[in-house]
């Protein structure tokens, strides 16, 4: 039998999953014609459900890294990455508490205007938004060409076609039908995505042998030893690297403009706080059954002695997954495109909330402030702006398919190089009352230039050790057709005549996947002989968010420390964040009434004022209306 591909019917669903997603933004653009205002594209009016909104947000968050990087990360280095939902979901919980009271009654459109009302200045701001669309654009890239590699794992598609195909999806219903078909696009694509999910899991397990051959498989191969303390920050996954690194930058996507967008788009802020509230537990949950599928990965293909990545089936361990669901589903037509529709439902649902939020960066932090423009106007600079930031996400997406890695090493590194810098200027703009435009300046220039200093010093040093992967599975099932010079699994052939032979002595391309203990005491001898500038390169993947982040905020603090003039730059008590009196309410009621909650003023308390009118009339908002 040979290597399964995608059949007629697999097609059809896979183009319908498109079609459908693209249909619900011409929709939304015919009903919402008569009402073509910044507020209705950007916010839908701010009357959206928090149920819709929350699942939106869920699927903005989830990404092909989801359905791609998680599964191929525990393959090739084991489940202790799931550690990483403990450190997201303390900080989701903790942003619930703290950054929608403050965020929400501003009722503003682009997150980085908080900068503005904070130093009452745009230089903070601006910093912030070249920050944010640098990092969002390597997002998209990023989710572009996920998809695409799936795709050609089990099609012809070339990569290119793929990124065009849903680079252009995204950009058409985004661009037509505004946040109200990001939101319901991404419901239907929530729900596609969990079907898919649910549906490899269920199958996987099955063929390979239950639930407890799963777990022997990767008991045997140590890939469920999660628990590991070492606190040398330079391994690149430990209990504290994971938790922390997590934790810290976490906090990048619930400041991040997609976030803030959909919580604003709320009536109030009892539903603003139940969006995260669901969303944070629905993301953990989605994540780790991501995760647990690299597990039945693991266990299918050792129960049928084939690798995929040592017999040369796949190049990419991110192709791990699409591989694995065109075999097990090859009797099952349409299943297989049910899988990489959810696979690009992931990446339109991303690209789609990624497209949306540059939009609104671009009319908010860009255009308003300096251009005299109508609603009107400024709406089609919106639209437009989708445009041309789908064209960036498509270049982006290209240079990343010439980098080497799992998706989850690429995302979170290159990702926390530019987050982490912008996590400190809001940590140390809402936590530190003192806090100086010139200190978050000096700060977030300074965590931006180290973080990637590190990032870009560890990918294009030569003398660090290459990560060595837990071991692989068998290939002594594997045979080689020689009319094809292609590998096959043996599991699944019948009426063969075709040549075997020991797969092993064909390899060539995934010689470091052929794990030995020779390979891993290489490898720490290669660990132990780096010293000098390199030992910094050295530092886990997971921790250069949190670095960018500690180093923003420590350097804006000693400037500011310096820089501080009480009459110029003393702070609106709006616009920070008091954890003492937010942790403390006992305490704060003895105090008396000064604030019921971190920027929201006593005497406004229940009064939330939308500026929004007011802006667009040209005007300024004064100090009682908040914004």
């Amino acid at each position: 039998m040979d290597i399964q591909t995608f059949s007629v019917v697999d097609y059809v669903v896979f183009g319908l999953t498109v079609l459908v997603s693209i249909s619900i933004g011409v929709y939304f653009a015919v009903v919402e014609r008569k009402h073509q205002t910044t507020l209705n594209f950007f916010h839908g009016d701010r009357k959206l459900r928090y149920g819709p909104v929350a699942l939106s947000l869920v699927v903005t968050f989830q990404s092909s890294i989801m359905l791609l990087g998680f599964p191929a990360e525990v393959y090739l280095f084991g489940f202790m990455i799931v550690l990483f939902c403990v450190g997201q979901c303390a900080a989701i919980y903790i942003s619930t508490c703290i950054i929608v009271p403050l965020m929400y009654p501003l009722k503003i459109t682009s997150v980085y205007h908080y900068l503005q009302l904070r130093y009452k200045n745009s230089s903070v701001r601006i910093l912030s938004v070249t920050i944010g669309i640098l990092s969002q654009a390597i997002y998209m890239g990023s989710v572009l060409f996920g998809p695409a590699i799936a795709l050609q794992s089990v099609t012809d598609t070339p990569v290119w076609a793929s990124i065009l195909c849903i680079a252009v999806a995204a950009v058409v219903y985004t661009s037509i039908g505004g946040i109200l078909a990001v939101v319901w696009t991404d419901v239907l694509q929530c729900v596609i995505i969990n079907i898919g999910i649910i549906a490899m899991l269920v199958k996987g397990t099955i063929d390979a042998g239950g639930v407890s051959n799963v777990i022997k498989h990767n008991l045997d191969s140590q890939r469920l030893d999660i628990f590991k303390f070492n606190p040398d920050p330079t391994i690149r996954h430990t209990f504290w690297t994971l938790i922390i690194g997590s934790f810290v930058g976490s906090f990048s996507l619930t400041l991040s403009q997609s976030t803030i967008q959909r919580f604003n788009s709320t009536p109030n802020i009892k539903d603003a706080m139940k969006v995260l509230y669901i969303a944070g537990p629905v993301f953990i949950v989605m994540q780790t059954m991501s995760m647990a599928v690299g597990l039945v990965c693991f266990a299918y293909y050792s129960k049928i002695g084939c690798d995929p990545l040592k017999s040369g089936h796949i190049k990419n361990p991110n192709q791990i997954v699409p591989f694995m669901i065109v075999d097990i589903f090859s009797k099952y037509p349409g299943l297989s495109g049910l899988f990489i529709s959810a696979l690009f439902s992931a990446s339109l649902s991303t690209l789609s909330s990624l497209l949306s939020g540059l939009s609104a960066i671009t009319v908010e932090d860009l255009v308003r402030p300096y251009v005299r423009l109508s609603d009107t106007a400024l709406t089609r600079v919106a639209k437009i702006a989708v445009v041309g930031y789908g064209g960036l996400g498509i270049s982006v997406a290209f240079i990343i398919s010439q980098l080497e890695g799992s998706l989850t090493q690429i995302l979170f590194g290159i990702m926390g190089a530019a987050t982490g810098p912008i996590v400190g200027i809001f940590f140390l703009s809402m936590f530190y009352s003192r806090a100086t435009d010139k200190g978050a300046i000096a700060g977030g220039i300074v965590g931006l230039v180290l973080s990637f200093w590190i990032c870009i010093g560890a990918t294009v040093s030569r003398s660090l050790p290459k990560p060595v992967p837990l071991p692989l599975p068998p290939t002594n099932m594997c045979f080689v057709d020689l009319d094809t010079e292609t590998t096959l699994g043996l599991a699944n052939v019948t009426n063969s005549t075709s040549i075997y032979t020991d797969i092993s002595t064909l390899i060539t391309t995934f010689n470091i996947l052929n794990v030995t203990d020779a390979d891993v005491q290489t490898s720490i001898t290669s660990l132990n002989a780096v010293d000098g500038i390199d030992k910094i390169y050295m530092v886990s993947y997971a921790l250069i968010a949190t670095i960018g982040t500690l180093v923003t905020v420590v350097v804006g603090l000693l400037v500011s420390l310096v820089t501080y003039n009480e009459e110029r730059d003393k702070a609106d008590p709006r616009y920070i964040i008091s954890v003492y009196e937010q942790m403390c309410c006992c305490l704060q009621r003895a105090r008396g009434p000064q604030r019921t909650a971190p920027g929201v003023d006593f005497k406004s308390a229940g009064e939330e004022i939308d500026c929004s009118k007011t802006l667009l009339e040209g005007k300024q908002c004064n100090d009682k209306q908040g914004v």
